[in-house]
């Protein structure tokens, strides 16, 4: 019932209520309740007399048929299969059980909702309803165990490549794979492994991006964040739909196809092709900064990653590599700059 409402009003026109009860074969007062309904996940709707009802803005649904025919137009092969949820807890949550089960590499589904959305270390991610990107893809690596720790480096670059497709400069990177504009939270990926042990070794990959995050969500984000639509706007516009929007099944299909097409790159040649722009994105390189763990922490200057995805830090002047852990920077300058 709400899906379809929302179908009906998603344009932000007025709609009449008797056509609208017509159409979705209701009572006025079943229609009243389904309207209320959607302040449940946050979206506002205005009833005038004589005019109906109308979204307070539009919002664009995530179509499969768009998503496909703009990968088919764009002569991008497709993934093994596509689902479009409303709503669920977490797609990589949804997606890994199904890896755990069978299901092949290659293999795609997006929420206009989640409810248990999941950064990296267990956070929540804000994730309202039709506003944003909720992607996860299922992989499948058969190369050196070592290298897997390049694979979410490289779905981070892939991100960075769809990012700047759609028409945004001055993306920065945040080891190991936070999407950052203007040191504010765009978005990142959540790399999830179905069996470490197994080989191949399969799993998914999660993407969360910002498209057009409401304010009053982004209320419990603890973190300086940005969306796509405000930092194309300061970017002049990018490639924007009509009105300035951004069509979040276009962008959805290009996150996707970028995806894909790292998911094939990084099998065939691993970090190599990466690496370089990763860098060039890199935000903390030649910086001081704190790479903690649940047991410990170290500080020290960050050298850039190496081949296989790996954070490299000059402690006291000697090189060391991790291949895990959450950092932070610090305000001192690397010395001799």
């Amino acid at each position: 019932m709400r899906r379809t409402l929302l179908e009906h009003l998603a344009d932000g026109r007025y709609h009449d209520g008797d056509d609208l009860c017509r159409a979705l074969q209701i009572t006025p007062r079943v229609l009243w309740q389904a309207l209320n309904s959607l302040s449940a996940i946050g979206i506002v709707f205005e009833a005038a007399p004589a005019r109906g009802y109308c979204l307070s803005e539009p919002v664009e649904l995530l179509d499969r048929a768009r998503i496909l025919g703009t990968m088919e137009a764009a002569a991008v092969p497709p993934p093994a299969g596509l689902e479009i949820l409303d709503e669920i807890d977490s797609t990589n949550r949804y997606l890994l059980e199904k890896v755990r089960a069978g299901l092949p590499a290659g293999h795609a589904c997006l929420a206009e909702r989640q409810t248990a959305g999941r950064g990296r270390r267990g956070r929540a991610w804000t994730s309202p309803y039709g506003r944003n990107v909720y992607l996860s893809l299922s992989w499948e690596f058969h190369g050196d165990a070592r290298m897997l720790s390049g694979l979410g480096v490289a779905y981070a670059v892939a991100v960075c490549r769809a990012l700047k497709a759609a028409g945004l400069a001055g993306i920065g990177l945040k080891w190991p794979n936070d999407i950052l504009w203007q040191g504010c939270k765009l978005g990142g990926v959540l790399l999830e492994v179905a069996d470490a042990k197994a080989r191949p070794c399969r799993g998914v990959a999660g993407v969360g991006l910002n498209v057009s995050m409401p304010a009053a969500a982004a209320q419990s984000i603890d973190q300086p964040w940005t969306d796509l639509r405000t930092a194309l706007a300061a970017n002049g516009g990018g490639k924007c739909a009509p009105g300035g929007e951004v069509s979040r099944n276009q962008f959805a299909s290009s996150v996707l196809a970028h995806l894909l097409a790292a998911m094939t790159e990084f099998q065939a040649v691993g970090l190599a092709s990466f690496i370089e722009e990763w860098r060039q994105c890199d935000i903390m390189l030649g910086k001081t900064a704190v790479l903690r763990w649940p047991n410990g922490h170290v500080t020290g200057v960050v050298e850039g990653i190496d081949a296989h995805g790996e954070l490299i830090l000059s402690v006291d002047g000697e090189v060391q590599k991790y291949c895990y852990g959450e950092v932070s920077l610090r305000s001192a300058p690397r010395a001799g700059s």
